[in-house]
């Protein structure tokens, strides 16, 4: 009796085309022990560079792995796929080397030739890979990949808060020394500061009043749009079999207190922004605010663009260029309490 080859893909990725690639590739036996012993499963496919010749084009291929369910489920962590080489051994003959691999951002070896190198695991042994891969806990948790991809999120919420505050929340008193130090000579002493002064320090205080009115309304502004609950529209870029360019739409509800963002419901993994009919406007009035700007649209609905529009409510920001484990965010609140 054949094997299920949806057992082992990501709910809503199964296609005639991904288990036909899965089930004749020789990575299969390395992503059933993933899925068996952390729940893994296939959520796309990338070509995987190949140097040598001889090699059948078919198993030119990794299959991105993620969690198989919960709060991060879906979110791309990792490659698992069969690397084949080619030496001459000691007869001075060419012979071919097959490998089990793994390779993910969420490794980082001490000693590495390069840096693909030095995120991957192999071994001919499919039982010594997993063995490597439990060992240096190559797996990250629920709680480490949101730490990793909600750093854009974060990165949104603090650009508002510093827009919103005019750039300025410290307070740096504009005094020469010398003037410093009559002020607190005569305070102390009870004695009348000189007018010159009293104008000088008029203009420091207006200064800083304004600072203290500009970081209450940046505060109650950001906990208005964020401390309750808020959308998280996510967007990844990386390359899939045949070098199409393909791109991930994800939505997180969060909520931001403390200076920390919070998960509040399991990502939700878009087919198009269609499935969010309540974002559809203001996504629109977003194109529309940057049209003239000749900005990439990543999932042809998120501008690559790292900004504040206070008129949307919106934020838009990202960490480094989208790939497969970095995506943008643009941020605004909920219409209502979607807890």
């Amino acid at each position: 009796m054949g094997l299920d080859m949806n057992n082992y893909i990501f709910a809503g990725r199964e296609t005639p085309e991904l288990v036909d690639m899965l089930n004749n590739n020789k990575a299969l036996a390395l992503v059933r022990e993933l899925n068996f012993k952390y729940k893994l499963a296939v959520v796309g496919v990338v070509e995987q560079p190949i140097m040598q010749l001889g090699i059948k084009a078919d198993q030119n291929r990794g299959f991105i792995v993620g969690l198989g369910e919960g709060n991060m489920a879906g979110i791309p962590i990792g490659i698992a796929y069969v690397s084949t080489t080619t030496e001459f051994n000691e007869d001075h003959n060419l012979v071919t080397k097959t490998e089990y691999a793994y390779q993910s951002e969420y490794i980082s070896k001490m000693r590495a030739s390069s840096q693909e190198d030095r995120s991957t695991y192999k071994s001919i042994k499919l039982a010594s890979l997993l063995g490597t891969i439990k060992r240096q806990e190559a797996i990250p948790s629920p709680e480490i990949i949101f730490r990793r991809i909600s750093g854009g999120i974060h990165s949104g919420i603090d650009m508002a808060t510093s827009e919103l505050r005019n750039g300025r929340s410290s307070k740096h008193i504009e005094m020469t020394g010398e003037q410093f130090h009559i002020m607190l000579k005569t305070v102390i002493n009870g004695d009348p500061l000189p007018l010159n002064l009293i104008d000088i320090c008029k203009i420091e205080l207006d200064k800083l009043n304004t600072i203290d009115k500009n970081v209450s309304h940046a505060n109650s502004e950001v906990d208005r749009m964020f401390g309750k609950s808020f959308y998280a529209l996510g967007a990844n870029k990386y390359r899939e079999k045949g070098g199409e360019a393909h791109s991930d739409l994800v939505l997180a509800v969060c909520k931001y207190t403390d200076d920390r963002v919070e998960i509040l419901k399991p990502i939700k993994h878009l087919k198009s922004l269609a499935d969010v009919p309540e974002l559809i406007p203001v996504m629109t009035m977003l194109k529309v605010s940057i049209e003239d700007k000749q900005k990439e649209l990543i999932n042809d609905c998120i501008p690559l663009v790292a900004a504040f529009f206070e008129e949307l409510d919106m934020a838009v920001d990202y960490n480094r260029y989208p790939t497969m484990y970095e995506y943008i965010w643009a941020i605004t609140p909920c219409g209502e309490d979607v807890t």
